[in-house]
């Protein structure tokens, strides 16, 4: 009875004890002027970093480390005494050149279909068929070379389906490989042109000043002046100034109603100049 009473005393202790230590330090960091709801935040934002980090590291390294098992099926087949029977030498060279023909083939089959979706004219176009039969032949010789000495020696047919399967566990590999790769030379392409972006193409918040840009200050002050409005009273909204654009589109409706027929042809020109100098 004593030994039941503590299989379930002792965890309900050691959560107590865990809760008021946490309730205790928690404490102790809300009086120490801490921001407890922005410390947690960046502690998940370090979490979210570190678990994306990990991902991207698996996700590189696991599809190279794929192909080493078909190659051990392969390099057991061919020195094996009843299989090849061919030096051990000859074996490693063999069980490795084979996955590298098959990374070699996929990487080969992407590239050229992306070099044809970049390029649609026929004469531009390359073979896609070639790396895709080059893998075909590559992925039947391995599975052939890994069954067919098990199979004539009379070995179960699951242990036969495994070797199978085993060895087609590269194509998958090959795919990531081949995918990734293009995505980092995407990547590389892409950050090198937004390097290289002409004055035009920079950001909004970076326009280049016109001539009618630098003079639209001093207009302004001096039309709405001269109306006895102030550019405070029209350009701010919520405490933020606006834009040059939505700052003349708002004199624009000022003036609407108050200018006379001839003064809103006069200046319907410079209105129009103003709103192109503030986009």
């Amino acid at each position: 009875m004593n030994t039941n009473v503590q299989a379930w005393v002792l965890p309900i202790l050691v959560g107590l004890s865990i809760s008021a230590m946490l309730v205790f330090v928690f404490n102790l960091l809300k009086k120490s002027g801490m921001d407890i709801p922005a410390a947690i935040n960046n502690l998940i934002h370090v979490m979210n970093s570190a678990e994306d980090l990990a991902i991207n590291l698996i996700s590189i390294l696991v599809p190279w480390g794929v192909p080493l098992i078909p190659a051990y099926i392969t390099y057991q087949h061919v020195q094996d005494p009843n299989g090849l029977n061919f030096g051990k030498p000859i074996a490693l060279v063999a069980g490795a050149v084979v996955e590298a023909l098959g990374l070699a083939t996929m990487n080969t089959f992407f590239k050229f279909r992306k070099h044809n979706l970049r390029y649609k004219d026929g004469k531009n176009q390359m073979p896609t068929w070639v790396p895709v039969s080059a893998y075909i032949w590559y992925l039947l010789t391995t599975i052939l070379v890994n069954v067919v000495f098990d199979w004539n020696s009379g070995v179960q047919w699951y242990y036969i389906l495994a070797v199978g399967l085993f060895s087609t566990l590269s194509v998958p590999a090959g795919m990531l490989i081949s995918v990734r790769a293009s995505y980092t030379e995407w990547r590389v392409e892409h950050d090198s042109k937004s390097t290289k972006r002409a004055p035009s193409e920079v950001a909004e918040d970076e326009p280049e000043e016109s001539e009618e840009t630098a003079n639209f200050a001093a207009f302004i002050e001096e039309f709405l002046s001269s109306r006895g409005w102030t550019a405070t009273s029209i350009g701010t909204h919520q405490g933020a100034f606006m834009t040059q654009a939505r700052l003349v589109q708002e004199i624009e409706s000022q003036l609407q109603r108050v200018l006379t027929k001839d003064e809103k042809k006069n200046l319907s020109v410079k209105i129009t100049r103003m709103k192109k100098a503030g986009k």
